[in-house]
């Protein structure tokens, strides 16, 4: 879609500020310019171009006053600049609205009483001066919203009703300043005034093509015509704004026809001729508009809406499409858990089928057939039996355990012994595999429940998603705004309590702003600290592009790391991650392969990065691990396993998780000593019922976490449950370190743990730390 907005770069508005400036200085009331002073107060509260801006209107009031007057406004902004000077070095924020108002009344108020002492009428120009502070207070709080926009917003939305007062008030008092030369003949404020009716009509609608006509008609009848034109202006507004489905030439010739009649009905009232060429020529430049520029806003608001960047209800439909796939993956988990019990011998069935089948096969041809199955079929029966269980008991079956009278009887015994070891062999085969195929069944069944789990999880987390009020977010996109970015797209949420901001834009011109300038812009804004997100990119240029900020944590953590290889060699079995997740969590994995060197290395690496990318996915750590241990019991059917240590750290609260499985001790030294947490829990890929114990704790400012592999602690400990020594303990040697970098901390323990252990390191030895620490 091609598109269908056209974006003013910054310098082109400051331009067009300039210019409304200087129009605003030469509309003087009874000898006072209060629109220019409440116009200048609301550009400063924008922080950008205040200077340009009062050169401008002090270069209007040059142009129609002089005298005491003219030298009380340049009085009066030279303070402001002076204040805005000593604010910038002492605080670099910017004015709020209501303070320049109240700084810009006060100071005219002053200037005016003063100015009043020199004047003839001092009481006159007293009262004229207390009116014109009033109306300084109230027209910089109405102004604020036009500065606002023609600042920073684009004009691809419909107006919001301060805005569209706001905008009319600036403009149309603007177009009162125009000098009035040559009236007679054509009026550039009725044309300029016609102009701005007929786009906003058109771009609009009725309604606001009807109030931009009844201001517009009020300023030309204050400038000089008559009343009618009030009327005039009106209508035409909303003649244009009913009209504009209609293609853009006919739309504005049938207004040019509707406005020739209007002007005829009061040609008695009005210099019919002189609005006639205002009307025509107004006509002219609204057709010279490119249709990139001039197109009804719906088009833009449609545009909008196909963009499912921030529709609530793409969330709402994806919340309830993932609960359908959670529901789904239950069903079949549920049809492929059977509850089957592994089944150690051959079925009683299979065996009576291979009975009658080996009866019929060998004793058939027989001569003896009759003799032992009609006179001893008891005996026949019991002695077959005896070599079937024998046969499936046996791995070799030399010699059949059957009685002596069958032995000496039967004269196809050694037949029968081949084919029951041969038929028994592939029963037990088939065995075998119904109990694999049973416990992958419930494997698969585990598996997918872990799914539908981590699934129904994803739900509940977009069910946690709150809206942030409309207050906040027109502060934070303002604060944005005003660094020079030019906003596509904006959307800012609240999950589980902390804000995040997502948002597509651009700078104007050449201007660049990295992540940081906008992280304190958004701070500053809200008194909320963020922070970018790795997906972020370091710098937003004129290039579009998606940036990404959250709440940042109220907590900092610093990691340490020190490792050791068995002795003989390459590699160390024992491997080990620190992730930070998006949610503000820090995790610390430590997972130790059974035995050591390149296969230990192999699953424990692999674990590691299986469980970075389950989390990393929004799973859920309970999900994850007893996916991945259903994973691994698959896999290596309890032949090998891995030792899981994992500690989570959630940064925003200090709150700490604790997951053991088969790891060794983990330990947290605080102020007030140290505390151990172990577990007794199976490692993963032995069991699949078997579960990671998890422990819960809060970690305060400059505690540390210390996680070590079985290496270290058969260092220390040398395979008993207590140390020979209290002394000897690596708990009193962890309370005893005076180390506060976790590196550091990390590498002294690994070095103790090597001056404990013989010649040789006998195991992989791991040692990971962190300590938080408050960031404020």
């Amino acid at each position: 879609m091609k598109e269908t907005s056209y974006h003013f770069t910054k310098e082109k508005r400051l331009i067009g500020m300039a210019i409304m400036g200087f129009l605003l200085g030469r509309v003087w009331l009874f000898d006072i310019n209060p629109f220019a002073v409440a116009f200048f107060a609301a550009m400063c509260a924008q922080k950008r171009g205040k200077k340009w801006i009062a050169l401008a209107i002090v270069a209007g009031m040059f142009t129609s006053a002089d005298g005491l007057g003219l030298l009380k406004y340049i009085i009066l902004f030279s303070i402001i600049f002076s204040v805005d000077y000593f604010q910038q070095k002492m605080y670099r924020g910017r004015h709020t609205m209501l303070f320049m108002s109240l700084l810009c009344g006060g100071l005219n108020l002053l200037l005016g009483t003063i100015y009043s002492v020199f004047s003839m009428n001092s009481w006159e120009m007293f009262w004229l001066s207390v009116l014109e502070s009033i109306a300084v207070l109230a027209l910089a709080n109405v102004f604020q919203w036009g500065v606002h926009f023609f600042l920073f917003e684009e004009w691809n939305k419909p107006f919001g009703n301060e805005e569209l007062v706001s905008v009319l008030a600036l403009v149309f008092t603007a177009l009162y300043g125009i000098p009035n030369v040559a009236d007679d003949i054509f009026s550039v404020s009725s044309t300029v005034s016609y102009v701005l009716v007929l786009i906003m009509g058109y771009r609009y609608g009725a309604a606001t093509g009807a109030i931009t006509g009844a201001a517009g008609g009020v300023v030309v009848a204050l400038s000089g015509g008559s009343m009618e034109v009030i009327g005039i202006y009106t209508l035409l507004g909303v003649c244009v704004g009913l009209l504009r489905q209609m293609e853009k030439m006919f739309s504005m010739l049938l207004s040019l026809c509707v406005g020739f009649g209007l002007i005829y009905m009061a040609k008695d009232q009005i210099i019919g001729i002189v609005e006639l060429r205002a009307l025509m020529s107004a006509i002219i430049v609204v057709l010279a508009i490119p249709k990139r520029i001039l197109h009804m806003v719906e088009k833009d608001e449609e545009a909008r809406l196909r963009n499912p960047f921030a529709k609530d209800d793409v969330r709402e439909l994806a919340n309830n499409q993932i609960e359908d796939f959670s529901k789904a993956f239950r069903r079949l988990s549920k049809s492929f858990d059977g509850k089957r019990e592994q089944q150690k011998e051959v079925p009683v069935e299979e065996v009576e089928r291979i009975y009658e089948e080996l009866s019929e096969k060998i004793c058939s041809g027989c001569a003896n057939c009759n003799f032992c199955w009609d006179k001893h079929y008891e005996e026949t029966k019991e002695n077959i039996h005896r070599i079937l269980w024998q046969a499936g008991e046996d791995v070799v079956l030399t010699q059949p355990k059957v009685s002596p009278e069958f032995s000496c009887r039967c004269i196809r015994l050694d037949a029968y012994v081949d084919y029951a070891k041969e038929r028994m062999s592939v029963a037990k085969m088939t065995l075998g595999w119904r109990n694999r195929l049973a416990e992958n069944r419930e494997i698969m069944a585990r598996q997918m429940m872990e799914v539908a789990d981590a699934l129904k999880s994803f739900t509940l987390d977009l069910g946690e998603i709150e809206e942030v009020s409309q207050e906040t977010k027109r502060g934070m996109m303002e604060a944005i705004k005003k660094e020079g970015v030019r906003l596509d797209q904006f959307v800012v949420k609240r999950q589980k309590g902390k804000m995040e901001v997502v948002f597509s834009g651009q700078c104007h011109g050449n201007q660049c702003l990295t992540k940081t300038d906008i992280s304190k812009a958004l701070s500053r804004a809200t008194g909320v600290i963020f922070r970018p997100c790795r997906e972020t990119r370091n710098v937003l240029s004129g290039e579009k592009a998606t940036m990404y900020f959250r709440e940042d944590t109220s907590f900092k953590a610093l990691t340490g790391l020190a490792r050791l290889a068995k002795s003989g060699e390459n590699v160390s079995g024992d491997n080990y991650s620190f992730l930070e997740l998006q949610t503000g969590e820090l995790l610390m994995v430590l997972a130790d392969g059974m035995g050591s060197g390149e296969k230990a290395d192999k699953n424990s690496s692999s674990f590691i990065e299986v469980l970075e990318h389950l989390l990393e996915a929004g799973f859920e750590k309970k999900s994850a691990l007893r996916l991945l241990n259903t994973l691994f019991v698959a896999n290596y059917e309890g032949t090998s396993f891995t030792t899981l240590d994992m500690v989570s750290v959630d940064l925003h609260t200090g709150e700490c998780q604790i997951y053991k499985s088969g790891a060794a001790a983990t330990f947290i030294r605080r102020k007030d000593g140290v505390e151990t947490v172990i577990s007794e829990a199976l490692p993963v890929g032995i069991d699949m019922e078997a579960e990671s114990e998890v422990t819960v704790t809060t970690l305060q400012e400059g505690d540390m976490v210390v996680m070590v592999s079985d290496g270290v602690m058969d260092a220390f400990y040398h395979g008993r449950m207590v140390p020979a020594t209290e002394e000897d303990s690596l708990e009193r040697l962890i309370e005893n370190l005076p180390c506060q970098n976790p590196n550091d901390m990390a590498n002294q323990i690994l070095m103790n743990a090597l001056a404990r252990s013989d010649k040789d390191v006998t195991d992989d030895m791991s040692v990971l730390t962190a300590g938080i620490w408050n960031k404020n």
